[in-house]
Formats: C-alpha cells, structure tokens, sequence
C-alpha cells in the first residue's frame, strides 16, 4: 500500500487555504506581497446596513496569484469581516480544480468551509517543487476527492482539514470510501472514521471503523473490522523495512 495516494488526499483538503490564509512560516515577505494582492471583479456591487454589509452580483471572479475563484454571488460582512460566496463556486490553481454550492470564511477565527457537492480534481502531470513523493504520485494518473462538506482551520499551532459526509477519493484503480476524513499537520497524520473501505482493483483491500495514517513514519494502523466479528487491529506498514544483515 503506497503513501503516495493519501498524500494527494491531503492536497485536496488543504489546497484552497492558499488563497484565504498566508501562513508565517511557509512565506517569504517578498512571496506574500506578491500573493497578498487579490483582483476582484462582478457584475454588480451594492451595500446595505451603512455599507456593513457588502454583496457582489451578477457572477463574480476573484483572482491572486495565479489562482482563481469563479461563482455567481458573494456577500462581505465588514465588522465580522466574514466572507460568503455561493452558487457553483469554482476554484482553481495551476494543476488543481475544487467546486461546491457555497464557501464561508471565517478570518478572524481561522476558519473556514466547503459546502454542499464538494468536488475536487487534481490532474496528472502536476508538479509541486520539493515534494517528490507527491509529484511521482502524481504521475500515476488524477486523483479525484468528494464529500458534502469541507472544513479547514488555519493557524501556527491548528492546521487541519475534515472531509464531511460520502467521502470518496480514487486514483486510477486505487478507491477510498470513509465517512469523515481528518488532516492534522500536528502531528502530520490521516484520520478517517466510519464504514472505511480502501483498496485497489487487483484485490488489494480493507474495510475497518478507524484508520490512521501517521505520514513522517509512513504507517497505517487501522482497527474494528466489522465484518470479521469482535475488534481487531492491524498495522500496515507502507514502505519495506531493510532486513537486518
């Protein structure tokens, strides 16, 4: 079992913080004056409530560094400083797409969320620099990532994202079914809880209750097989340990 298809996974579910959220350590100050700057354009602009509340219309395109979100409608709340873009939200980034009905943004909160028919695709042929696992992964073919929501926290010490609801991913034969999927960057791992069924086409499968990705260690534990009786553990490991000479 390859590492490589739960870190596409974990692309999916983070790849639109890029926009909302500019971290401290993962940018230069030259890198975020180049991302911080954001075009928005729509076919129409009013406010209401001593302009506290302000709508966008008529279709709207919000554009920063290279990326770019496409929907028909967006309301700003100026005093929560709240952001509301709804129906078909389309974003995209170089090599990635992800839609839903709707996205809220919570700045102030660090948090944030995908709602309703939430589809991502990330395309054969991507590259991301100093990520090698990913990009070999990559060449494997696209990997494809649904649910009905999607939630992300943002900040130094609380980076994480839930897939909520039907989550599935695929790659090429490769298939994952799981009912909540969870990301933490600390501790990197993978969580998903819930009729979890994973595997491949050439027979390669699992079905448990819980499944736990550690990445740095590149280990699976998973436990409550529910259709072989009682509770059961087991651990995966995902790469070949060298045999003691």
């Amino acid at each position: 079992m390859k590492i490589g298809f739960y870190l596409l996974i974990i692309t999916a579910m983070i790849s639109f913080l890029t926009m909302f959220a500019l971290q401290d350590s993962a940018y230069s100050e030259e890198e975020k004056r180049k991302l911080i700057k954001i075009i928005i354009s729509a076919g129409r602009l009013w406010g209401e409530n001593d302009a506290k509340i302000i709508h966008l219309g008529n279709g709207i395109k919000i554009e920063q560094a290279g990326m770019a979100l496409n929907a028909q409608e967006g309301v700003y709340y100026t005093d929560s400083k709240v952001i509301e873009i709804s129906g078909n939200v389309n974003f995209t980034r170089p090599g990635s797409k992800i839609r839903g009905d709707k996205v809220i943004v919570y700045p102030d909160r660090q948090f944030g969320a995908w709602k309703g028919h939430v589809e991502f695709l990330q395309e054969k042929g991507s590259s991301t620099p100093g990520k090698d696992k990913m990009n070999k992964a990559l060449k494997e073919g696209t990997v494809s990532l649904n649910c009905d929501a999607l939630e992300f926290y943002w900040g130094t010490n609380n980076t994480m994202a839930i897939a909520k609801g039907n989550v599935k991913a695929n790659q090429k034969d490769k298939y994952l079914y799981s009912d909540v999927v969870t990301y933490t960057e600390k501790p990197q791992k993978l969580l998903l809880e819930g009729n979890i069924r994973l595997g491949n086409e050439k027979g390669v499968n699992l079905s448990c209750d819980r499944l736990t990705l550690y990445i740095e260690e590149e280990r699976i534990h998973a436990e409550g097989l529910p259709y072989q009786g009682g509770l059961l553990q087991i651990e995966l490991p995902l790469k070949k340990v060298k045999s003691e000479k």
